[in-house]
């Protein structure tokens, strides 16, 4: 297990991270105003301010996209959407039209397999399309019906391109057809649950953490079924969820410092604890160029860090 603490005054608040091509971890720093890439050949930390805005960027998220890409989110103020070749170095910004209005931060954006991106928050679920600059937006029913904020969550693409997203607060999961901008909402068996980020496996079905209820959840994405599984730690708050090539499901447990290893084969489950208590994991992702390596973010523990399984009944062999 790799911990790395990031500067201090202010701290940096390392809410999301997304791995490139070569390994290197990107962060984006809630409170930083940058974006920063982290060497784990060289343990070197190098801090990238985001192009000037009106006022000081917080940004919301980052993913990777097209291997070299990143994306980030500065709307609070500066209603934008940025990408970042890690590459080049180049930052393309993509400014929000005056037709969006309500909630457009999003804690999560994600990548369709058509390069379209998308993002959800307390009221809609935002699309762009980085070739022709145009955004999409389509209203959350729930929302729509209550006028209550649904704080759209964890974001991912099952295996029919359909965009599945997280309600937070009213603890459901939306579902969104970007070919028709229908959205389907369904509720876990949970109660309460509070599902918070969600990933796909190598079948194209949605694996979710949810995060009141201490349990992991697998949705069938052809028929909606919803699947409860009970780690092996109880109440450890499960957050994000990620597939690997093997089949198995990775996930972070918030409350417990631990990142399990889930496979739905056999109904086993495997965890491995962080360094350090306190670790606030929040979002994982598996590192491309080493599918035994798995990288975490943690948010006001001001850490990044990764688990690697070296050999052994972990390892991908």
């Amino acid at each position: 297990a790799v911990d790395f603490e990031l500067p201090k005054d202010p701290e940096r608040d390392p809410h999301d991270l997304t791995v490139d091509p070569r390994g290197n971890a990107w962060i984006a720093e809630r409170n930083g105003c940058c974006i920063a890439k982290f060497d784990p050949k060289t343990f070197t930390f190098t801090e990238i301010e985001l192009p000037p805005g009106k006022v000081k960027s917080r940004i919301s998220s980052a993913i990777g996209q097209d291997g070299d890409k990143i994306w980030v989110q500065d709307v609070s103020h500066n209603r934008r959407w940025i990408s970042y070749n890690t590459k080049t170095g180049q930052f393309t910004v993509f400014p929000l039209p005056d037709s969006i209005r309500g909630s457009v931060g999003s804690n999560t954006v994600i990548a369709d397999k058509t390069g379209r991106i998308w993002g959800a928050g307390s009221s809609l679920v935002i699309g762009l399309d980085p070739a022709t600059g145009k955004f999409v937006s389509y209203p959350i029913p729930y929302w729509q019906k209550t006028k209550k904020s649904a704080v759209g969550y964890g974001m991912a693409i099952s295996g029919d391109g359909r965009v599945w997203f997280a309600e937070r607060d009213p603890s459901r999961i939306g579902r969104l057809d970007p070919e028709t901008g229908k959205i389907d909402e369904y509720e876990p068996p949970l109660p309460n649950s509070i599902p918070r980020r969600m990933g796909s496996d190598t079948q194209g079905n949605i694996w979710v953490g949810l995060h009141e209820s201490g349990k992991l959840m697998k949705i069938d994405y052809e028929t909606a079924k919803m699947t409860i599984f009970d780690p092996p730690t109880q109440n450890s708050a499960p957050y994000d969820a990620v597939g690997d090539p093997h089949g198995r499901v990775w996930f972070s447990e918030q409350a417990a410092d631990k990142i399990t290893r889930f496979d739905p084969k056999n109904g086993t489950f495997l965890e491995f604890t962080v360094p350090n208590a306190e670790s606030d994991m929040r979002r994982i992702e598996l590192d491309p160029t080493n599918p035994n390596r798995v990288w975490w973010g943690g948010d006001t523990a001001n850490h990044i860090g990764y688990i690697e399984v070296l050999s052994g009944k972990g390892s991908a062999e």
